[in-house]
């Protein structure tokens, strides 16, 4: 049986405090939408799910805290958990569509979203590339790059692109990289991209593949270094363009993309700040942010998350159901609480020994919950064009719910392994 002192004096608390009050506050907001709704159905399916959930990821998370550093964190783990959760992305590749896409296994009382989950597979491998030159450990993301963008889930794909190139950016600033091997990171980065959105063109893929193994060769010409730099981004670039006029992309995202495209194309960047909101969703999310003002309309009294005018009021649109029932203020308590727990993060990063395994791990950690946090809140004021983006332990999702915890698990790890410089 754990001992309680023991178990205490291993968690971050600045850090996972916060996580746990906004559970709690997302499930009181579940809470009070199950009342006004009246309906058992909802009760069972989101206040109830979320509870478990949560508890599950709070066993999780405990159990992570009591497994030693260098198991955690060694190769075979790594090896292991990436080849596991790949295996789940094939899965779903291979297994009937749900809801029109490959990108959930449906268990029936339970949806697992493997692209999700592979948000730890994409960040250890990383972090273990880079930390150790063993640069093969790249392959794992690329392969899963892959599986994701043709699920299709494009916002997924970029999501995980960016943790690839948050640990990067780190990668390169502690170093002290000379500007050929900086090349030779961000080119591989670059063609890993390039391949996995264009791996449905064979003979384009193996040419990526090729010049990705040229730049790791150990005597690598910084000329062709740079030539495979300025391909990749002119192909990344036409690739952008292919996406938006080509087949790729579904007509819904297309809409999604438009208006700020159109604005882009007419007044430069400061069209963005001119937007022309058509998109429903979004629309919606405006109407019930503007509607909760400073305090709120209170719990029963909401109309767009209550009547369902607002969709996924639960999950992407959470920031709007949050601002329409609890005002400004509650959506202010929900930012200081993410601050905090941003803040956190950040100064454990500075304060650990670098170069260190842990300092990549915390590096896209930190890349991930950004980002997370600043789409999930601009798809609701209509900063960024609408995606599937829950806000990280508010919202509603049971995968995203236990990848976050098993990610908060990591960084207590880190702090109690480290304890004595923080």
């Amino acid at each position: 049986m754990l001992k309680v002192k023991p178990l205490l004096e291993r968690v971050d608390w600045i850090v996972v405090l916060p996580a746990i009050l906004l559970n709690i506050i997302g499930l009181v907001i579940f809470l009070f939408l199950a009342q006004a709704k009246g309906t058992f159905e909802y009760m069972t399916q989101v206040p109830v799910k979320h509870l478990i959930v949560m508890l599950l990821g709070l066993i999780i998370f405990v159990f992570i805290l009591f497994i030693p550093y260098e198991i955690l964190f060694g190769e075979k783990t790594i090896v292991l958990t990436n080849i596991a959760i790949i295996t789940l992305l094939i899965i779903a590749f291979l297994l009937p569509p749900y809801a029109n896409t490959h990108r959930w296994i449906n268990l029936g009382f339970f949806l697992i979203q493997p692209s999700e989950l592979y948000k730890i597979g994409t960040l250890t491998a990383t972090a273990y590339a880079f930390f150790t030159r063993k640069y093969r450990f790249l392959w794992f993301p690329l392969i899963s790059l892959a599986f994701i963008l043709f699920s299709p889930d494009l916002g997924m794909f970029l999501l995980h692109l960016i943790v690839i190139l948050g640990v990067t950016v780190f990668h390169l600033t502690i170093r002290n990289s000379t500007i050929e091997e900086a090349l030779k990171i961000i080119s591989t980065t670059v063609f890993i991209t390039v391949v996995s959105m264009l791996v449905h063109y064979a003979l384009l893929g193996l040419i990526a593949v090729y010049i990705t193994y040229l730049l790791f060769k150990k005597q690598t010409k910084p000329l062709l270094v740079a030539l495979g730099f300025f391909i990749g981004l002119f192909i990344l670039f036409e690739g952008f363009l292919y996406l938006y006029k080509g087949p790729l992309l579904k007509p819904y995202q297309k809409e999604r993309l438009r208006p700020f495209i159109e604005q882009i194309q007419t007044n430069g960047i400061k069209g963005l700040f001119n937007l022309k909101i058509e998109n429903f969703h979004t629309r919606q999310a405006l109407i019930a942010i503007g509607s909760g003002g400073i305090k709120g309309k209170g719990p029963g009294q909401t109309t767009q998350s209550r009547l369902r005018f607002l969709p996924e009021a639960e999950t992407d649109f959470m920031y709007a159901t949050l601002s329409e029932m609890f005002g400004l203020l509650g959506a202010l308590v929900v930012l200081l609480l993410y601050t905090i727990m941003v803040s956190r993060i950040t100064y454990l990063l500075l304060k650990i020994p670098k170069p260190d395994f842990s300092a990549y791990i915390l590096a896209g950690i930190l890349t991930l919950i950004i980002i997370e946090i600043t789409i999930g809140i601009g798809i609701n004021l209509a900063l960024l064009p609408t995606k599937g983006q829950p806000l990280p332990f508010l919202s509603y999702g049971g995968t995203s719910l236990i990848t976050h915890y098993i990610l908060l698990g990591f960084v207590s790890k880190v702090y109690y392994n480290y304890r004595k410089l923080v």
